[in-house]
């Protein structure tokens, strides 16, 4: 149940949707197989949580405890962790472990994933055999607007526990 759930998160992150007409441009850079590595998801989530308990009153040991379970629950080596490959091939198709696949570009820094007409954007640096993809929240929030499912309630919440400085990262090794 916990690994569904990383995957909701990451599909999250990952399968924004808005179409484009816009060809292929892919770079070389990115172009093999990359497997996850780590986030700072957990972090961010556990400090915004800290924040929350700290406001509704917790004190410092309710929230150490909360903490602490929240990150044996969902940290890394948690069944909740992502396992994740991504195999950006030079034709500007990709595809991953968890069955998508579709076309990739770059348009400056941003990387896009294309998926059945619906792009998720992301930052991205290239470091020889390090990839980190950056969600800002602006790219973030922007994307998750594009989702059906995403209603001005989950936008207002959004907007409380994340600001304009919120950055989250996945980085990835070359295989």
């Amino acid at each position: 149940m916990r690994r569904w759930g990383m995957f909701l998160l990451f599909t999250v992150f990952l399968a924004a949707c808005g179409d484009s007409d816009n060809p292929v441009a892919p770079d070389a850079d990115l172009v093999g197989t990359w497997d996850f590595d780590s986030s700072d998801v957990i972090d961010i989530l556990a400090s915004v949580s800290a924040g929350f308990l700290s406001a509704t009153g917790a004190d410092q040991d309710e929230i150490d405890a909360f903490i602490d379970e929240f990150r044996a629950d969902f940290g890394d080596g948690s069944d909740f962790s992502p396992i994740l490959t991504i195999r950006f091939r030079a034709n500007g198709s990709f595809e991953n472990d968890q069955g998508d696949r579709g076309t990739w570009r770059v348009e400056g820094d941003i990387s896009i994933l294309v998926v059945d007409g619906d792009e998720s954007r992301s930052k991205y640096s290239v470091d020889g055999d390090d990839l980190t993809l950056v969600f800002t929240d602006e790219l973030w929030l922007a994307s998750l607007r594009e989702n059906d499912a995403f209603t001005e309630q989950n936008e207002a919440l959004f907007s409380e526990m994340f600001d304009e400085d919120t950055n989250i990262s996945f980085f990835f090794k070359r295989r």
